[in-house]
């Protein structure tokens, strides 16, 4: 990038990015890959211009993004298929500082994004993990929306897959003092086409019935809030108060998303013991509560998506909307501590995690579907530099 003179009230940057990738899956594993092999080009050009008008300070700035993706990979039955993919878009950005009270900054700012799909959500084929997943350009729905996956794999011509596009509003106020540093954030994101895993039901395979996703385009729009506040009581010790809020939901079919995060606070407390025989010796101790998602789709159990199938029955015929096959775990509390050292070449650490030896899952974690969170754990971990 490159900072040029100042024009008049003016300043800013021009500058420029490339990136080059190359990804190759390793040959001999005779199971087809589950992303197939592909070079990345991508070329980004942007200007940043910056004035003050008294205590106020503004911004404003414009970026153009080119990517190119050529593709190589293996059909369902082995045979060989290859791509090109190019993606494009121009976005913009707005936003302003100033100083409030006696010792806190207000920011606010409103911009333009995208993100073109990655090639894991556009090929991604089978297993991975815990579950089954079919990218975007990997299937297709029949007249009663149900998951078709074709022989082939599909092109763009085929199927229209387009780039996320957002619209997003962020402001906040830090406060920032000897006594306590605070920033509080609220935001609100529109998302055209936003790409994301949804379930589409049970499948049977060798190793038993796994669930499996279908990538999807829908319109978004998010909105929350996030909190957090850090208190120095002394040298030794301080605390540190956070919290998040979010709210999604799908506009196109008024309905909710599976595994957005829920809400959650947390206190985490830090004590510098020892400070003169160690360079870092810290004690610290993690007190998080996770409410239950109650922003969460309809549940179709496992057991009603195989009776439907014996059935011939077709769940979706009719409502098409999006589900889950478990409810949202319930709510839970969970403390962790911890003990860091570091003096010389060695570092060394002490975990207790979930010390109350809590049954919980997390539910954006699908590893939910099956079993709950590790209980109470010991680890110990020594690092020689």
């Amino acid at each position: 990038d490159w900072a040029h003179p100042e024009l008049g009230p003016l300043h800013g940057l021009i500058g420029i990015q490339t990136k080059v990738q190359q990804n190759s899956n390793m040959p001999g594993t005779n199971t087809i890959p589950f992303i197939p092999n592909y070079n990345r080009f991508q070329i980004g050009m942007f200007a940043i211009e910056k004035f003050n008008t008294g205590n106020i300070s503004y911004e404003a700035g414009i970026r153009y993004d080119f990517q190119h993706q050529s593709i190589a990979g293996r059909e369902p039955d082995n045979e060989v298929f290859s791509d090109q993919l190019n993606f494009q878009r121009m976005t913009a950005t707005v936003g302003l500082s100033l100083p409030v009270f006696r010792s806190g900054t207000f920011r606010s700012n409103l911009g333009t994004g995208w993100r073109p799909p990655n090639i894991s959500e556009l090929f991604r084929y089978g297993k991975h993990s815990a579950s089954i997943e079919y990218g975007l350009l990997r299937y297709v729905r029949d007249e009663n929306n149900n998951v078709i996956i074709p022989d082939d794999v599909l092109t763009q011509e085929e199927k229209d897959v387009n780039p996320e596009l957002s619209v997003k509003w962020t402001t906040s106020l830090h406060m920032a003092s000897d006594r306590y540093h605070s920033e509080l954030t609220v935001f609100a994101n529109y998302l055209k086409d936003y790409i994301y895993a949804q379930p589409a039901g049970i499948t049977n395979s060798v190793r038993g019935a796994f669930p499996f996703y279908v990538y999807e385009q829908d319109n978004t729009l998010l909105w929350g809030i996030d909190y957090q506040a850090t208190i120095p009581h002394n040298d030794i010790y301080s605390s540190t108060f956070s919290g998040s809020y979010l709210w999604a939901r799908d506009i196109m079919n008024n309905d909710f998303f599976v595994e957005m995060p829920p809400p959650e606070i947390s206190y985490r407390g830090t004590l510098d013991i020892f400070p003169d025989k160690f360079e870092r010796s810290l004690v610290r101790a993690v007190f998080q509560y996770v409410f239950r998602q109650n922003q969460a789709p309809r549940v179709i159990a496992v057991e009603e998506l195989i009776e439907a199938e014996e059935r011939g029955e077709n769940l979706f015929a009719e409502d098409d909307s999006n589900f889950d096959i478990l409810a949202p775990p319930e709510g839970y509390f969970i403390i962790n501590l911890e003990y860091t050292a570091s003096k010389g070449r060695f570092d060394w650490s002490v975990q207790l995690n979930n010390l109350l030896n809590n049954s919980y899952r997390i539910y954006t974690n699908r590893l939910r579907y099956f079993a709950n969170e590790p209980g109470f754990n010991l680890r110990v971990g020594i690092n020689f530099r």
